[in-house]
């Protein structure tokens, strides 16, 4: 995927699931 794109899906799921934000963050 694309850093920035990515990045936006991050933000997103932070606001929707910090827990599941954050795992997947640091995984990819």
């Amino acid at each position: 995927m694309v850093a920035s794109v990515d990045h936006f899906f991050c933000k997103a799921w932070y606001f929707q699931s910090i827990r599941f934000a954050r795992q997947w963050c640091y995984s990819t």
